[in-house]
């Protein structure tokens, strides 16, 4: 399926939109979701190596919760956030794969605005909160993501060989 970014792309975003507004559901949602991509992907055995990368941010954001940077209103990492760390590391194989035209300073640019903007919305719709104020929460977060980007794409490129037929 040459276009399967596209789906991956509405996937990924069905699952953030879940877990943002309907947290209280969001497992059963997103566990529905995450199955229908795996029986759609074209790349199933990619996108098991993928997920060292799902690992990798889970352990960051129990971090950032035991730390108090962001709370969930429990001392652990919910399953929701758990499995959209898993789409999100689907999405390096699919609709995520932009990034590999991309110079390493490009992709840590971009990790640094658009990891940022992911969790201050998911702050705005109260999915997440923080007890920092938010210029404090925006400079680490947007610190972290910096440094998450591009190691998420190099844990991809290491696990996955690039596909000719990959953007299309």
């Amino acid at each position: 399926m040459r276009l399967f970014w596209i789906i991956n792309a509405v996937l990924f975003q069905l699952c953030w939109w879940s877990a943002a507004l309907f947290t209280e559901y969001a497992v059963w949602i997103m566990s529905a979701i995450l199955a229908i991509h795996l029986m759609l992907s074209p790349r199933k055995l990619d996108d098991l190596k993928v997920l060292p990368i799902a690992v990798v941010g889970i352990c960051c954001d129990q971090l950032l919760i035991a730390v108090d940077v962001i709370n969930v209103n429990q001392s652990f990492i919910p399953a929701w956030l758990v499995l959209l760390w898993v789409i999100l590391a689907w999405s390096f194989n699919h609709s995520l794969v932009w990034l590999t035209l991309l110079k390493p300073w490009q992709v840590s640019i971009t990790g640094g605005i658009l990891g940022c903007v992911s969790y201050l919305a998911a702050i705005n719709l109260g999915a997440i909160s923080t007890s920092l104020s938010l210029t404090s929460f925006i400079i680490i977060d947007a610190i972290l993501w910096s440094f998450l980007l591009p190691l998420f794409e190099l844990i991809r490129r290491k696990f996955v060989p690039q596909k000719e037929d990959q953007y299309a």
